[in-house]
């Protein structure tokens, strides 16, 4: 009785580790590592987050202002920094988050979220 239980558990934790193996961001962190890695001023890490022309524009022309001395001090910038994505609607391949007073915009590509464009409210 103790072997079957015994192997019983090392099944489960097993099948749960294999399970998360295969986990991926939800659209709100991706998201939020966007977020952290355009604060930053890091556009390599921020366009790993991005697809398609206008969420890879957007997020250069944010860090851009990200680094600019005079800009970087700016309530904008603060308030883009300290903004809480939030009202997560995923809908197949495709989810909404808002972010900052829009609406991104997000695609699941190869199975992993990335930001494809927003809307303003």
């Amino acid at each position: 009785m103790k072997k079957c239980f015994t192997l019983m558990w090392t099944m489960l934790l097993v099948g749960l580790l294999g399970l998360c193996a295969g986990c991926k961001d939800s659209p709100t962190k991706v998201v939020e590592k966007w977020q952290a890695a355009v604060g930053k001023g890091d556009n390599s890490e921020a366009t790993k987050y991005v697809s398609g022309a206008e969420a890879s524009m957007v997020t250069e022309l944010l860090i851009t202002f990200v680094k600019d001395e005079d800009l970087k001090k700016s309530k904008d910038i603060s308030d883009f920094k300290a903004a809480k994505p939030g009202n997560e609607k995923i809908n197949g391949d495709s989810a909404t988050v808002d972010f900052d007073g829009s609406t991104l915009q997000l695609k699941k590509i190869d199975g992993n979220w990335k930001i494809t464009g927003s809307k303003n409210k």
